[in-house]
C-alpha cells in the first residue's frame, strides 16, 4: 500500500514469527546485497553476542548479516544480559538499537543506540 517493494524469501515459513528458514532461505539470499539489515534478537549479551533460540533462524540471519553493508540489531533492555541457544553475531560486529531500562555496561558501548531517553 505504500510503495515499498517487497521480496519474499523461499524456504520453511516458521508459524510464530512469520519468517522463513532452511536451507532455501539461506541459499536464496545469497542472490542479494543489503545496504541496512535490521535483525531482531531473542537475547544479547556483551560476551555471547546476538542469540534466537532456533539453529535454522540463527542460519537465515548469518547468511543476510554476511550481506548487509551495515548491520543492526533490534532489542529492548529486557533482552540485554540474556543468551538464547544459537548465535548469530559477535556484540562488536552490529549496531545494537535498544530502548528501556539499559543498563550502563551497554549504554557506555559505541556500538549501542539507546532510542526513547
Amino acid at each position: 500500500e505504500r510503495g515499498c517493494r517487497v521480496i519474499v524469501l523461499g524456504g520453511e515459513l516458521k508459524g510464530a514469527t512469520g519468517a522463513a528458514v532452511g536451507p532455501d532461505a539461506c541459499a536464496q539470499l545469497g542472490r542479494y546485497w543489503f545496504t541496512l539489515g535490521l535483525f531482531g534478537a531473542n537475547a544479547v549479551s556483551l560476551e555471547a553476542g546476538c542469540t534466537v533460540p532456533e539453529p535454522e533462524e540463527a542460519a537465515v540471519k548469518r547468511g543476510a548479516m554476511a550481506r548487509s553493508a551495515r548491520r543492526c540489531v533490534l532489542a529492548d533492555a529486557s533482552k540485554l544480559g540474556r543468551v538464547s541457544r544459537v548465535g548469530f553475531a559477535a556484540f562488536d560486529d552490529v549496531t545494537l538499537i535498544t530502548c528501556g531500562d539499559v543498563p550502563a555496561a551497554y549504554r557506555a558501548r559505541e556500538n549501542v543506540i539507546v532510542v526513547g531517553a
